[in-house]
């Protein structure tokens, strides 16, 4: 994906939910999986003492797993 400079802020946003409404149930996971597998070896995620996720809506992306 390829993203035009000079968007507006919710015509940016509109193309982001587009692309992500297109993703495949098979590509949301595997993209929740790689999120988990990057953040899980993130210095600052492996101190931390509190995370603060978000329940997924829209097609964004799922961070439940992080929960594990």
């Amino acid at each position: 994906m390829i993203i035009a400079e000079g968007l507006s802020r919710p015509a940016l946003r509109r193309l982001l939910r587009h692309e992500r409404r297109n993703l495949s149930p098979t590509q949301q996971r595997l993209a929740a999986r790689r999120l988990h597998r990057q953040l899980a070896q993130h210095p600052l995620f492996r101190r931390a003492r509190h995370i603060a996720l978000y329940l997924p809506n829209d097609g964004e992306i799922d961070p439940r797993p992080l929960l594990r």
